[in-house]
């Protein structure tokens, strides 16, 4: 939540009404969900993209270093580039889908590791990468597929260059956005 809160420009203050409204409107997506629970994510999915709406109006009057003032002052001038259903679209999938696959992946590790017998333990180092949003402490990852895609590339007859991108303008935030460049070798 504090992440993609951060990512996206949401403040602190609103991010806990926000988060709780997001079940409401993911049980929706269950196959057993009923027609009340249709109803209400159709209640609060409005209630979401109205605040989505509001909060890329202020980052317009008001803009930041985040993702909505990037996407609202980068095509002002231009609005065939980026609608505001697509502005609106982009918001609600970051917010929901960071918020629920991280939460679901943490529930799911916790529960696996409290219920394996016996205990997990690393088998190699914990790795660790920067936050972009916290630039000092790191966060615990267990894998960064992108280093192990270029790897693999390499052994597999492909030249590879790595850019670690920093454009805020472009709603690349922190200094770890890797990108690589993969060329097939004669």
């Amino acid at each position: 939540m504090q992440v993609f809160g951060e990512l996206l420009g949401v403040p602190e203050q609103d991010r806990l009404e926000l988060s709780t409204l997001m079940p409401l409107v993911l049980a929706a997506m269950h196959p057993g969900a009923t027609e009340e629970h249709l109803n209400q994510a159709d209640e609060v999915n409005r209630k979401i993209e109205s605040y989505f709406v509001e909060l890329a109006e202020e980052r317009r009057r008001n803009p930041r270093n985040d993702l909505i003032s990037a996407w609202v002052t980068l095509y002002d001038d231009d609005p065939d580039i980026l609608s505001a259903d697509e502005l609106m679209s982009m918001a609600w999938g970051l917010w929901a889908g960071g918020f629920t696959t991280t939460a679901t992946a943490i529930d799911h590790g916790v529960l696996t590791m409290l219920r394996a017998e016996p205990p997990i333990y690393h088998t190699d180092a914990p790795l660790h990468h920067g936050d972009p949003t916290q630039p000092s402490p790191s966060v615990l990852v267990y894998t960064i597929f992108g280093l192990e895609m270029l790897v693999r590339l390499r052994e597999i007859g492909f030249a590879t260059s790595l850019y670690q991108l920093y454009v805020p303008s472009r709603g690349i935030l922190g200094p770890n956005a890797i990108v690589f460049e993969a060329i097939k070798l004669p």
